[in-house]
């Protein structure tokens, strides 16, 4: 389904329903969506949105309603009453919208400006799931830069959002079996986001997070530069204007959740999956494992760092290892080692970095990964799994720190265990560190979610664990 746009929190489901009730909607599709987004969130998709263009109007302006809603409710923005008599919190965010809708009559009509050039498409003349293979999506990111524009800045952690599912569409439609890579990133990070799909070769769902009217031109370039590297992969753009940390969780949330198949392999755009065209290896091992094996498993790709061959430089992507052959001759010259191994070992240790350099071509698949409780409060591996059942990221989080190990802390309350493939890594291309101060802020910040996600959370959901 569509991914959410926005969520109420903390309200009781009758004040929900008053503060809207003056809404007419005669429509019952309509009615169900409203009282959809009332019980939790609101889901949109960026096809269904050119697929009924007659409906255009009334179903961005509600869209754009709720989240200024969310953010009036939680104190993201302070609206002001008049001081007329008889004037209601709706009809002053009916006020707020309006530069909105009349940017939204224009779509409706047909009518999209970009800079000095005028273009004139009707939108109903669009087909519902454009792809890379279409020749013009100048239309679709005019429309998507309408809808960043209509967002209002909000710095409140309780504002979700805006989420376009599927803003292009891979060209070709996916078996439940196809195992698909889900990864996140913003437009600064395309060069790594290039690398990890040429060596991934196959099915992808990526997030891309929208800060600016700059970031729309840069992954409108990125896409029109690399129609045939991605031609399977789809796109979702999670939109916000704020000054807050990035939203990794709330991105990953949204790659995944664009999968259409039961198996994914979740990784950050930093990494780089291996050996070369890992997609098709990987589809024909998991293709000998049974179901049983596959269900509650969690399959580790051992994650290395590329180490430069000279200090203060970063190596090139060039030097990386495209078979496990090559990778475990440069482990041993100290060109690639354990992911974090110097700043935070126990975050991949448990999965035995000397047994995966010993198992040869002619070794079982996997083994398994064996680790106490504490272990497992530190572990955040790389992983394929199945993706029915399987636990979603803690939104809260944003920036550095504790962010995925969240994910897998959860996981492992499930049950789920852990085995390592054995023909099969990835590796990290070091970057530039987030500034010292920023990362102490956000590590900081992330310590109080982290409380929050086991006491709100957590702790509820399976029982206090035994000291």
């Amino acid at each position: 389904m569509p991914l959410q746009l926005c969520q109420f929190r903390n309200q009781n489901p009758e004040t929900k329903t008053r503060k809207l009730s003056s809404i007419h909607i005669t429509d019952n599709d309509q009615r169900q969506e409203y009282y959809d987004t009332l019980n939790g969130s609101l889901k949109i998709d960026m096809s269904s949105l050119f697929n009924k263009c007659n409906h255009v109007s009334r179903a961005i302006a509600l869209l754009a309603c709720c989240v200024l809603w969310s953010i009036f409710i939680h104190g993201g923005v302070a609206f002001q009453r008049p001081n007329q008599e008889g004037s209601t919190d709706l009809e002053l965010l009916y006020e707020k919208l309006h530069g909105a809708n009349q940017r939204i009559k224009e779509l409706e009509s047909g009518l999209i400006h970009n800079g000095s050039a005028q273009h004139s498409m009707r939108l109903s003349s669009l087909p519902g799931n454009l792809t890379l293979g279409d020749k013009n999506l100048l239309p679709r990111f005019s429309a998507a830069k309408i809808l960043f524009e209509s967002l209002p800045f909000s710095e409140s952690t309780f504002a979700k959002p805006l989420v376009l599912r599927n803003f292009i569409r891979r060209e070709q439609l996916l078996n439940k079996t196809t195992i698909v890579l889900s990864t996140q990133t913003s437009t600064r990070k395309f060069d790594s986001l290039y690398q990890q799909l040429f060596y991934w070769n196959g099915p992808s769902s990526i997030a891309i997070y929208i800060k600016s009217e700059k970031d729309l031109l840069q992954l409108a370039n990125f896409t029109s530069e690399n129609t045939e590297l991605l031609k399977e992969a789809s796109f979702h753009l999670v939109m916000e204007k704020t000054n807050l940390p990035y939203p990794a969780n709330i991105l990953r949330n949204v790659a995944m959740e664009g999968i259409e198949s039961f198996y994914f392999v979740a990784m950050d755009v930093d990494l780089i999956p291996l050996p070369k065209n890992c997609h098709s290896k990987l589809s024909l091992t998991m293709s000998r494992l049974s179901i049983a094996n596959r269900t509650k498993t969690l399959f580790v790709l051992p994650a290395f760092s590329l180490l430069p061959e000279k200090k203060g430089t970063f190596a090139n992507a060039s030097e990386v290892p495209k078979t496990k052959r090559k990778a475990v001759a440069m482990a041993r010259r100290g060109r690639i080692e354990q992911f974090w191994r110097r700043k935070f070992p126990q975050g991949h240790a448990p999965s035995r970095y000397p047994a995966w350099m010993k198992a040869g071509d002619d070794s079982k698949d996997f083994y398994r990964v064996t680790m106490t409780k504490t272990q497992s409060k530190s572990y955040e591996p790389y992983v394929l799994g199945f993706k029915p059942g399987v636990p979603r990221y803690w939104e809260d989080f944003r920036g550095f720190g504790r962010n995925k190990i969240s994910f897998f802390t959860e996981c492992y309350r499930a049950g789920y265990t852990y085995a390592v493939l054995t023909q099969f890594f990835c590796i990290h291309l070091d970057h530039p560190a987030i500034e010292p101060t920023v990362k102490k802020e956000q590590n900081m910040a992330s310590l109080k979610v982290w409380k929050k996600f086991h006491n709100e959370y957590l702790n509820p959901k399976y029982g206090k664990p035994k000291e």
